[in-house]
């Protein structure tokens, strides 16, 4: 009988920056975690080609809006946005066949467009969840990264960065700092 305190972790996308974020800024994780699976891995994003995200990290209106709001993405949590039913509105719109392709047309400007390797039968589905609950904060972070094309903590201005890291300038994670054997890094040439 042999008890570990080991745990696999996958992530997608904005997943493993999370967790490129922890085993960077707290090696010791990399004993615990294994193994770790990156599924179009992201820490870097100056280069995404997404419309949606260059605009809304470059235009200071929306930018500003997103640093600033305190509540979940859009003030309400889905799947129940109070009078709006988005998982109904996935299933019934986006299962239309007519609609159906403006739907994927609404992912595709998002995510990246790849007819080839989308399941139309999932739209519904994957429609049915975005934009899901997402913390402002990390919005706000993804643009700030876009617009730097770095990997640094949370820029929360001059004095505060002061306060809370010691210098004007938020730090870099480290990526070298991570020390995990078993990162298993999975992407293709269309992740955006």
């Amino acid at each position: 009988y042999y008890v570990t305190a080991q745990l696999g972790y996958i992530g997608h996308s904005m997943g493993t920056t999370g967790m490129f974020q922890l085993l960077s800024s707290k090696p010791e994780f990399s004993e615990y975690i294994y193994p770790f699976v990156a599924l179009a891995p992201v820490t870097r994003v100056g280069a995404i080609e997404s419309a949606v995200f260059q605009i809304g990290a470059h235009v200071p209106k929306i930018f500003n809006y997103i640093t600033s709001a305190e509540t979940p993405l859009f003030d309400v949590p889905s799947p129940d946005w109070g009078e709006y039913d988005l998982p109904a509105f996935g299933k019934y719109f986006c299962g239309n066949s007519f609609l159906k392709p403006l739907c994927s047309l609404g992912l595709f400007v998002i995510n990246g467009f790849d007819f080839t390797n989308t399941d139309e039968h999932l739209i519904p589905q994957v429609f049915s969840h975005v934009p899901d609950e997402t913390s402002t904060w990390v919005l706000g972070h993804f643009g700030q990264r876009v617009v730097r094309s770095d990997f640094r903590q949370f820029d929360h201005g001059p004095e505060r960065n002061r306060e809370l890291y010691g210098t004007e300038i938020p730090p870099s994670y480290n990526l070298s700092a991570i020390t995990n054997p078993s990162i298993i890094l999975i992407s293709s040439t269309g992740d955006w």
